[in-house]
């Protein structure tokens, strides 16, 4: 992005906001009190939604397993820029026509640059990776400049999952064993149940909206998204 561009940001779109919060941060938190002081919603009704919700998830990952990204399918991604704005829909036809995997297509920070991500079918070997990302470039020519390129095989893949499954683990843990300790253990149940409950949902929104990828980056996000959702 650069100094420049840093500076742009900050000035047209983080300020403003940071200004206009300090300026009507007493009416706004007026709002959201008064909104959650005069529901009329019980506590029934909240039990029996999260529960509906929580299977509705299930449900969904089940029948409808998650878009997985390169990360976890194994795969490649290039960063490449353009000398010109980068056409989207004019590179996506030219690579349409030999790609039969799913591809990603991302604009960055400048328009000439993209990011192409081409997950590997299954039981490919690194010589089909070296040859898809060859072909990538001689589909698209010598007027693009090829700035990073990165293989994922599957087995790191497969790596990442078991890795994160025990992360999870140890962390849920760690998490009820220091609530153990310094508190008592029904909040420590009610800590890990709330937690696994958010995760549980976000995970079944991404399975439900199935066109979305769910990458390691993804994975990071709804982690975060759990655990500011109970602090």
């Amino acid at each position: 992005m650069g100094i420049k561009g840093l500076n742009k940001y900050v000035t047209e779109n983080i300020i403003p906001s940071y200004n206009y919060w300090k300026i009507n941060k007493k009416s706004i938190l007026g709002t959201i009190i008064s909104f959650f002081t005069s529901t009329t919603l019980t506590r029934k009704f909240t039990y029996i939604f999260s529960i509906l919700t929580v299977l509705i998830s299930v449900g969904a990952f089940i029948f409808n397993e998650l878009n997985f990204g390169i990360d976890f399918r194994g795969g490649f991604l290039m960063e490449a820029r353009t000398q010109q704005e980068a056409n989207l829909g004019e590179l996506r036809d030219k690579l349409t026509s030999w790609i039969s995997v799913m591809f990603i297509f991302k604009n960055l920070v400048q328009k000439n640059d993209v990011l192409i991500r081409i997950p590997s079918p299954e039981n490919q070997t690194q010589e089909y990776q070296n040859a898809s990302i060859e072909k990538v470039k001689a589909t698209l020519g010598d007027t693009v400049e090829y700035r990073k390129v990165e293989k994922i095989g599957q087995k790191v893949g497969a790596e990442l999952v078991n890795n994160a499954m025990i992360a999870v683990i140890i962390l849920l843990l760690a998490i009820l064993i220091f609530i153990w300790l310094r508190f008592e253990w029904q909040f420590a149940i009610c800590g890990v149940v709330s937690l696994a409950h958010d995760c549980i949902i976000l995970m079944g929104l991404y399975s439900i909206c199935h066109y979305f990828e769910f990458s390691a980056n993804f994975h990071c996000c709804f982690v975060d998204d759990g655990l500011l959702l109970d602090s």
